[in-house]
């Protein structure tokens, strides 16, 4: 069993590590688009990274059943609270950045339409699915700490976090939604399908193991 100390040391090395892949995302993403202005630059790379971390969080409980052997992981993970801070950090200054590239920040400009009804083209659904996203992963973010895991308490802290998989649905229309609109590369969308299909097959093998750690044991066959 790991000491107090030890988990602190590898929670800073997590963020240590996640903080380093985020700086290094947004300098691959000016180096792709450097005619870019700086906001719309740091709003999109901080945006695929946000997807990343989501996907990397999704996935980690599975791959920590397949590393441990268990039917079942307890209920809090520290790399996979980490993951989930950074996804709520990234995602959050991705939205406040991208409130101040349209219509010079007029932030309803992005769901309604100048005479006040709602914006149902492409654009506007996007939006809609975005900050649908932002307010789950505001929440999630919220309950990221020992404090609130406390007084939770286990089952109602895990069912709290399952939100993370409607959150997915919704940050991947939003992503697919945006990539349609502004004509993205081609390679971005297949890059958010690999990152579907990596959360799916991991999701996958989870339901499959656990349902067969939960079918009862065949009888011993006796001798005789």
């Amino acid at each position: 069993m790991s000491t107090p100390v030890a988990r602190d040391s590898a929670r800073r090395r997590s963020h240590g590590i996640l903080a380093g892949v985020t700086v290094v995302g947004c300098v691959l993403a000016y180096a792709i688009q450097p005619r870019f202005p700086l906001v719309l630059t740091l709003t999109i790379g901080l945006g695929y990274l946000a997807l990343l971390f989501l996907a990397l969080g999704l996935r980690l409980r599975p791959w920590q059943l397949y590393r441990q052997g268990r039917s079942r992981n307890p209920v809090n993970l520290d790399l996979r609270r980490a993951v989930g801070i950074w996804t709520g950090l990234t995602g959050g200054v991705h939205i406040l950045l991208g409130l101040q590239l349209y219509a010079g920040g007029q932030w309803l400009r992005y769901f309604l339409a100048f005479d006040g009804t709602p914006l149902l083209n492409l654009f506007g659904l996007s939006n809609d699915l975005g900050a649908a996203a932002g307010l789950v992963l505001a929440g999630l973010l919220a309950i990221s700490n020992d404090w609130s895991l406390r007084r939770l308490r286990g089952p109602r802290w895990k069912a709290a976090q399952r939100c993370t998989y409607g959150l997915f649905l919704l940050v991947v229309g939003h992503t697919l939604g945006y990539q349609n609109y502004v004509v993205r590369e081609h390679v971005m969308g297949y890059v958010v399908a690999g990152l579907v299909v990596f959360v799916l097959a991991g999701q996958g093998w989870g339901i499959v193991r656990h349902r067969r750690a939960r079918l009862p044991a065949p009888p011993l066959n006796k001798a005789g």
